[in-house]
This record gives structure tokens, C-alpha cells and sequence, in this order.
């Protein structure tokens, strides 16, 4: 649904929520992502991306808040990230926001392996238990 120059994509239990906010350059991708099919809405973002980075002004967030996610995604979650590590070379203003539920040590050391990969500045933002629901 586009409403303005938000884009949000609703997710199911096996599909991330997807929010684009033009305006803000930003972009958060939340919940569970482990159905093959949602391969298909990580290259809709890279896509985004392609459209507006010739075109960049200030900063690109992208917000990652995940509860679980497959191999597959873990794949287009490195590929979103190499070619956002290439716009940060370029000289672009990138931020990454990982967020964890607190004592989710797996998806924290998942986000600190993405950081490690890649050479962009990574916070990492555990969430309280209030922030789950």
C-alpha cells in the first residue's frame, strides 16, 4: 500500500513487514522471513534502492528487526548489504540498525556476523520485553 511516499508491505508469519519511507529514506524490515516467496520482496527494496541512489540526499537507514529468518533470507539480507557497503565506499551516509530481542543471543550474533562482513558502521539496539508486543 502506498500512501504518500510510504510504502509498507504488510508481512504474515512467514514474511517480514516491509515500511519504505521515501521521505525519510528509510527503511525497516520486521518480523519473520523464512518463505521462499519473500525472496521476491527483498529484491522490491533492492530495487528502491537502484531507483534512488544516483540521487541520494543525506542519510539511508535501514532498520532490520527480525524474529527469525531462513538461509534464503540471510542470503538477500547479504546481498541488500554489500550494495549498501558499495553506496557507503561511494560516500554515501548508511546507517544500519539491528535490533534484538534482548536475550536473543542467536539474531545478535547474526547481526554482529553481517557486521563483520561488511565495512559500514552496524548499531545494534537490544529491545526491552515491553517493546515485543
Amino acid at each position: 500500500m502506498k500512501n504518500s511516499s510510504v510504502i509498507r508491505v504488510e508481512g504474515r508469519q512467514d514474511t517480514p513487514t516491509i515500511v519504505i519511507d521515501e521521505t525519510k529514506q528509510l527503511v525497516k524490515i520486521s518480523g519473520s522471513s523464512f518463505n521462499e516467496s519473500a525472496i521476491d520482496l527483498y529484491y522490491q527494496i533492492l530495487d528502491w534502492v537502484h531507483k534512488i541512489e544516483k540521487n541520494l540526499e543525506g542519510q539511508l537507514h535501514f532498520e532490520f528487526d527480525y524474529i527469525y529468518i531462513n538461509s534464503s533470507t540471510k542470503k538477500m539480507v547479504f546481498v541488500l548489504l554489500n550494495h549498501l557497503e558499495k553506496l557507503f565506499k561511494a560516500g554515501n551516509d548508511i546507517l544500519i540498525t539491528w535490533y534484538y530481542e534482548e536475550y536473543d543471543d542467536d539474531m545478535l550474533e547474526l547481526g554482529e556476523d553481517f557486521a563483520e562482513l561488511i565495512t559500514m558502521p552496524f548499531n545494534f539496539i537490544p529491545k526491552e520485553e515491553e517493546d515485543y508486543y
